[in-house]
């Protein structure tokens, strides 16, 4: 009966364990140049219906965008959410959330 208890609990704390850790997060941040606002909430929603999507944030104002996945993004992909406004990003940075420090805007260093 001890043995099963032991067991029970080994089993629960393992359980915990697993379940209890964070999923590894990237971000990818950056410039855009669109000027319709439509045309930019239209992208953000676009952008937040992907499944691997976590966060999307395109400012209106200051021309920013902010995206949080599951999944690790590449330069091509951002371009393919932006659709046919892709060549329109610069300055990107991209990298692990919680690891990479993400820079404030405005950008430093961006020379584009």
């Amino acid at each position: 009966m001890k043995t099963f208890f032991t067991i029970l609990i080994f089993n629960s704390l393992f359980s915990l364990t697993i379940f209890g850790q964070e999923e590894t997060k990237y971000f990818a941040q950056g410039l855009f140049q669109i000027e319709e606002d439509s045309t930019i909430k239209t992208i953000e929603n676009n952008i937040r219906n992907n499944a691997s999507v976590v966060v999307a944030r395109l400012d209106i104002p200051t021309k920013r965008f902010f995206i949080l996945t599951n999944q690790a993004i590449n330069e091509q992909t951002l371009i393919s959410w932006f659709g046919v406004y892709g060549n329109t990003i610069r300055c990107v940075q991209q990298g692990t959330y919680g690891v990479d420090t993400i820079y404030q805007y405005p950008f430093i260093g961006c020379n584009e």
